[in-house]
């Protein structure tokens, strides 16, 4: 089973590579941003190794949070 990472600010900088090493190594990858469909690098990695699921995330919002992690728990 491969393993799962959850990163967030994966739009771009450290982010954003963590996600694409992480997918170059097989893992399925939760990469959270504020707009997730507006970033055109973190979209280009969708389909390649790994699993991507993009999650629109701001973590100034207790919304997003609760909602991010009933996302990840089950």
């Amino acid at each position: 089973m491969a393993k799962t990472y959850l990163i967030t600010g994966a739009n771009r900088g450290i982010g954003f590579e963590l996600v694409r090493q992480a997918l170059e190594g097989g893992c399925k990858v939760l990469a959270c941003t504020r707009e997730a469909g507006r970033s055109k690098p973190l979209n280009s990695l969708i389909g390649k190794n790994g699993e991507l699921e993009l999650l629109n995330f701001d973590v100034t919002s207790e919304t997003a949070i609760n909602r991010v992690a009933a996302n990840v728990s089950s």
